[in-house]
């Protein structure tokens, strides 16, 4: 490339960005929407609105999130991973097909020191918050987040894309201004949205969006949660008339239609659900500072289903790694007699569990990530612990404060983001042992 050709180059993306800041009609509404609302419940680490918005807050985050109340399949998201495939991961975390999982070998320190940056990336802050991450395969993702700007001003939306496992990325055309949360189903199609501002389709990469419309809902209805997986789009939807209702679509079209059945929404003040997918099956988990209730998809047809922790007067969340090993983080007794949080698992799909065990987090924590039978990573305040021996030890596996879309694309690597004034992401590639932080162009 000559200088000439350079400088055009230059002057046309300074043209874009240029263009992409401008003062809204409701900028002071969305102003005002800046600030997490923060979320009891499931999925916990995860903003909604900006929250999980602003995180992945956005942000997915998960990945799926695998330790998020997971998943990515958010995400995330937030779900549980298994083996490496070639078919689409659906969500921050968890691929769609299934294979025996492979149990990481890497030795893991004892304690965690402050992230490094990752291999082959910049050193400094580029500018780019991410909110939300998404990942269809080993090696194409995408994050949704805003170019950093300040707290008075309404920060434009941006978009990164890699087609390499995360080591590179690239600017692409984000989704309507105002979303928080993404989730790819395959490279071409594509959902964006926020709890209060609707769902955004792209059946074409991310090149065009379309508000998205589902047919038969009583009344206005908030986001809770949406996930793809084996080639369906999952979306759980809370109505002002005190139910939630569950809705899916294949992805390639914009075809929802409303399941049958109806999910009570509790009584409490923050209702917050979570979906996690494997293949053709999932589970449905609604939290209103407690476990509520849930639902169970079997095939394509969701049934009433008795969620973990419904008894232990505390909220829950969910993730899985195949369609019969599904784990849960439960706050046991936050609103009764506090005994932190425990780990219960189930090795058939959620019908019965084992007895919780104890987990080394303080109250606050709970997003949770798998990536195997054995490897189960749980975010804290204290930090990421992970154990690798399917919870019988623990190790501080990476410091950071609270995580969203947090999740596995394989056994090996795994993603989150990390809120605050300056979000971040990070990942890893040794089945959780490791976390780095990514800096984007």
């Amino acid at each position: 490339m000559n200088d000439d050709e350079l400088t055009e180059r230059l002057r046309r993306t300074l043209e874009d960005h240029a263009a992409t800041v401008h003062a809204p009609d409701d900028a002071w509404e969305r102003f005002q929407h800046l600030a997490p609302t923060p979320v009891a419940g499931a999925r916990r680490g995860r903003w909604y609105g900006a929250g999980a918005g602003v995180l992945a807050a956005a942000a997915a985050i998960v990945v799926a999130v695998v330790v998020s109340r997971g998943s990515p399949n958010h995400s995330t998201h937030v779900a549980i991973a298994t083996a490496p495939t070639t078919a689409p991961v659906s969500s921050a975390a968890a691929p769609n097909a299934l294979a025996a999982p492979a149990t990481p070998t890497t030795a893991h320190p004892p304690a965690a020191a402050a992230l490094p940056a990752a291999s082959g990336a910049a050193t400094a802050s580029t500018g780019f918050w991410p909110k939300s991450v998404t990942f269809v395969s080993p090696s194409e993702g995408w994050v949704l987040g805003s170019l950093a700007c300040g707290v008075d001003t309404t920060c434009p939306p941006a978009m990164r894309h890699t087609v390499d496992g995360g080591r590179t990325w690239t600017a692409v055309t984000p989704p309507p201004a105002g979303l928080s949360e993404v989730r790819f189903a395959d490279p071409e199609d594509g959902w964006a949205w926020d709890r209060v501002r609707g769902i955004w389709s792209t059946h074409d990469g991310g090149t065009t969006w379309t508000r998205v419309t589902i047919p038969g809902l009583a009344t206005e209805a908030s986001i809770e949660d949406l996930e793809a997986s084996a080639g369906v789009a999952h979306v759980a939807l809370t109505q002002d008339d005190g139910t939630v209702r569950l809705a899916d679509t294949p992805v390639g079209s914009d075809s929802w239609v409303l399941a049958p059945i109806t999910v009570t929404l509790g009584a409490g003040p923050v209702p917050a659900g979570q979906l996690v997918l494997q293949g053709t099956v999932g589970w449905f988990v609604q939290v209103d500072r407690t476990v509520v209730a849930g639902a169970r998809l079997e095939g394509r047809r969701w049934m009433p289903w008795t969620p973990p922790c419904a008894t232990v007067e505390g909220p829950a969340t969910l993730a899985a790694s195949s369609p019969t090993e599904l784990v849960a983080v439960c706050d046991v007794g936050l609103w009764s007699t506090p005994q932190g949080e425990q780990l219960f698992v189930s090795h058939d799909g959620g019908t019965t569990w084992s007895a919780g065990v104890r987990i080394p987090v303080t109250s606050g924590g709970g997003e949770v990530a798998v990536a195997s039978r054995s490897t189960i990573v749980v975010a804290g305040d204290g930090g990421l612990v992970a154990t690798f021996d399917g919870g019988t030890t623990w190790s501080t596996v990476a410091q950071v404060t609270g995580v969203a879309d947090f999740g596995f694309t394989t056994p090996t690597q795994g993603v989150a983001v990390v809120p605050g004034q300056s979000p971040t992401l990070v990942t890893t590639h040794d089945g959780g042992h490791t976390w780095t932080t990514v800096t984007f162009p």
